[in-house]
C-alpha cells in the first residue's frame, strides 16, 4: 500500500497520509504566541502591576490613539489600550496598573473576548 497521496505539494515532497497536521485551534494559538511574543514579535515588555499583588511582566500590543483624536472623540475607542493574552492577566480588573514605556497606565476596563485575548482600555488616571 502507497502511504502517499498521489499529488505532491509545492513543497516537493508527497504527502504523508500517516501525518496529522495540527488543528487550527492550535495553530492559531502558536500564530498568536508567536504574534504576542516581546522579543521576536510585535509585542512590547510591560510591568504587570495588580491591585494587592506582586508585579511581573507580561507581553502586550499597546495602541496610543492620536493625541488629535483624543479631543476629538471622548469616548472609550480614544483610550489607550493594551492587548494581551488572558492567561497573562487572568483577574484584570478596574484599578489595575500596568507601566508601558515607563509611563504608568490604570486598568478602566477589561474585555476578555473568550478566546484567549484581552483587551485592556487604559488611562492615565485612576479613576
Amino acid at each position: 500500500m502507497n502511504d502517499t497521496i498521489g499529488s505532491t505539494p509545492l513543497g516537493g515532497s508527497p504527502v504523508d497520509r500517516n501525518v496529522h497536521p495540527k488543528t487550527l485551534a492550535a495553530q492559531l494559538i502558536d500564530d498568536f504566541d508567536a504574534f504576542m511574543d516581546c522579543t521576536t514579535g510585535f509585542a512590547s515588555m510591560c510591568s504587570w502591576e495588580p491591585t494587592g499583588e506582586t508585579s511581573y511582566y507580561v507581553c502586550g500590543i499597546f495602541d496610543r490613539p492620536v493625541d488629535e483624536v483624543d479631543a476629538i472623540v471622548t469616548h472609550e475607542a480614544a483610550k489607550p489600550t493594551l492587548t494581551v493574552a488572558t492567561h497573562d492577566v487572568p483577574r484584570a480588573k478596574q484599578g489595575d496598573s500596568v507601566v508601558i514605556n515607563g509611563t504608568r497606565y490604570y486598568v478602566s476596563a477589561a474585555k476578555p473576548d473568550g478566546t484567549g485575548v484581552t483587551v485592556l482600555v487604559l488611562s492615565t488616571d485612576n479613576v
